[in-house]
């Protein structure tokens, strides 16, 4: 199959540079299977912008791309600073381990939180704490997300 028949079986259309679904009405995208990223990503290799924003669209992680192109997790991020573009947000998984791991600085993870554009909801998401105790985290160390 060509990229666009293989596109096409999956519901979704190939459409310029961009993946749209053609059963999503919407705001809510499916993610998309791991080997439909691959083909996106193999196509757009040379324009990490066009990757990061149906990244961004599908609200896929670092550990997504990695997990679909066989890159580490590692790679997909510098592939992305390299082009001067922020990284992907890192998967639920990566950011409480880091957290679990740097909990008594909050200032490492406040400067992560800024660096990786999370917000608070992601973090308490992540953390499985309530909303109010990851303010007051940073709060009580004169922090502000």
């Amino acid at each position: 199959d060509t990229v666009d028949q293989y596109f096409k079986k999956a519901g979704l259309v190939y459409d310029e540079k961009y993946i749209k679904s053609t059963t999503t009405t919407t705001a809510t995208l499916q993610k998309p299977s791991n080997e439909a990223i691959k083909l996106f990503v193999e196509k757009n290799i040379n324009d990490p912008k066009v990757i990061q924003d149906a990244a961004k669209a599908y609200n896929l992680t670092t550990a997504d791309l990695s997990k679909a192109t066989g890159f580490t997790q590692e790679q997909v991020t510098k592939y992305f600073t390299q082009a001067g573009l922020p990284p992907l947000k890192p998967s639920n998984e990566a950011i409480k381990s880091f957290v679990e791991q740097n909990i008594n600085n909050p200032k490492t993870i406040f400067e992560a939180a800024k660096a990786y554009n999370l917000s608070v909801d992601d973090l308490a998401k992540a953390t499985n704490l309530p909303r109010d105790q990851v303010i007051d985290y940073f709060k009580k160390a004169g922090l502000k997300l």
